[in-house]
């Protein structure tokens, strides 16, 4: 369970209004923002990981072809025992 999965809006609907936006209509249009709120956080991620990929890229590149491994913290590995994994 996420934290977006906490968020709710919650609207009071008065007369006449209420005829045609009901409280299931209200669920969906919740259930339809939560979705995009999401998707909202997806991008932002994806393009955080871009960004720092692009950043970073020459240093990856160098830790891969090195060790084989992933570091992406900005210290050059000097052998395979001292590369660390991290985690975008």
């Amino acid at each position: 369970m996420s934290a977006l999965d906490c968020l709710e809006l919650t609207y009071h609907v008065a007369w006449p209004l209420n005829v045609v936006v009901t409280d299931s209509s209200l669920r969906k249009y919740n259930s339809i923002f939560s979705f995009a709120l999401k998707l909202r956080r997806v991008v932002w991620s994806l393009n955080d990981v871009a960004h720092r990929l692009k950043r970073d890229g020459a240093h990856w590149c160098a830790c891969v072809n090195v060790c084989g491994c992933v570091d992406l913290s900005g210290q050059p590995p000097v052998a395979a025992e001292n590369c660390q994994f991290s985690e975008l």
